[in-house]
């Protein structure tokens, strides 16, 4: 199964420089590498979320679509 990031190089939403510049400035700064990506300004939320999505089989829900009483 391939991880969201290589999901991510796949669909050419990022590169391996930007992948390594992700991974340092997680390391750096204790954060994970699908945020740092976002951070970056990489990916969008929305992307890295699909992309995890189909890491793990799942479909991707967008919330924001439905109202939660």
């Amino acid at each position: 199964m391939a991880k969201f990031t290589d999901i991510l190089i796949a669909n050419k939403i990022i590169g391996q420089e930007q992948l390594a510049e992700a991974k340092a400035m997680a390391g750096r700064q204790n954060m994970t590498i699908a945020d740092a990506l976002i951070k970056l300004g990489y990916a969008s939320g929305e992307i890295v979320m699909k992309a995890m999505a189909k890491e793990h089989n799942l479909k991707y829900v967008d919330l924001n679509k439905y109202e939660v009483d």
